[in-house]
Formats: structure tokens, C-alpha cells, sequence
């Protein structure tokens, strides 16, 4: 499974285009620390008055990446070879941070607004894809942090004392 893992990673990075290397790091870099949800957390949550969204859109952030860094550090996988790299990193490789903050902060987000989860989604994929691209993730770690990050939004979620709205209420 790990020698397929590196063959995919090595053939996306094969596979580059020239014309999307800048747009993949400006899309990285604006998931560092997870701006960019941070940043939608606030759009949707003026949009439905309602600050428990914005709250909950940070909290998910911070725990998804908080439980990536502890699994970076425990579990020790190094990143891909420097050579492959569009962008310099210093942590380990598995899980991805990026993908877990994006996949649990998508996942609140959408259960705030339904009607824009395939966005929320395709975003978070996107970012999670930009990391394979930028050549400093395997596939696998990319899998494990969306994983990690749907299941601690998932979490957040069940314990949330906060009514969301339905889909009535948002038409």
C-alpha cells in the first residue's frame, strides 16, 4: 500500500501544469491555519446572524488541526523527497493538516447550509488536493486527514448545544 502510495504521488507530480502551480500555492497558503474557513465561518455566520456558526467553524479548526499535529508527531511519516516539493515544510507528512481542517470545517459549514455543501466540499478537496500537487503529501496522508477531519466535525457536531437551522429556514 505504501509503494502505491508513493507511485501516485510521484505521477501527480510528474504530471504538473506549468500555469497551475501558482494558483495551487495561493490555495494552499490560504489554508494555513485554516484562514480561509475561518474567513467563510464569517460570511455564513453574518449571513444567518447566528455566532454559534462562526464559533463552531473555529472550534472545528483548531481541534482537526490540533489532532493532525499530535498524529504528525506520534506517528513520524516523513514527507515526500524535497526534490518533489513547490513549497518548503517542516512537520511530518501523515495526516494532512490541511485536509483535516478543511474537511471538518466543509462539514460544519454544510450542516449550516445544505445548499452549498457540494461547494464547502469541492473546496476542501481542492485543498487537499493542492497538497499532492505541491508535492509535500502522499495520497494516504491527504485520506487520513479528510477522514480525521469529517470525524472530528462529525464529534463536534453530536456534542454542539447549538440548533442548526433546517432546510426550510434557509430558503
Amino acid at each position: 500500500m505504501i509503494r502505491l502510495d508513493r507511485r501516485v504521488e510521484a505521477w501527480i507530480v510528474a504530471h504538473r501544469v506549468g500555469a497551475l502551480d501558482h494558483p495551487f500555492v495561493w490555495l494552499s497558503a490560504t489554508g494555513v491555519f485554516g484562514l480561509v474557513w475561518i474567513v467563510l465561518g464569517a460570511v455564513v455566520a453574518v449571513a444567518l446572524r447566528r455566532l454559534s456558526v462562526f464559533l463552531l467553524v473555529v472550534v472545528a479548526d483548531v481541534l482537526a488541526d490540533l489532532a493532525a499535529s499530535g498524529l504528525q508527531a506520534a506517528v513520524g511519516r516523513p514527507r515526500p523527497d524535497e526534490t518533489h516539493r513547490l513549497v518548503e515544510v517542516s512537520s511530518f507528512s501523515f495526516p494532512s493538516g490541511h485536509a483535516a481542517t478543511s474537511f471538518a470545517c466543509a462539514l460544519v459549514l454544510a450542516s449550516f447550509v445544505p445548499r452549498l455543501a457540494v461547494a464547502f466540499f469541492a473546496l476542501a478537496t481542492l485543498m487537499a488536493f493542492s497538497r499532492l500537487y505541491l508535492g509535500v503529501h502522499y495520497p494516504l496522508d491527504v485520506l487520513g486527514g479528510g477522514v480525521l477531519g469529517l470525524a472530528t466535525a462529525t464529534t463536534l457536531l453530536l456534542l454542539a448545544p447549538v440548533r442548526r437551522r433546517s432546510r426550510a429556514d434557509l430558503r
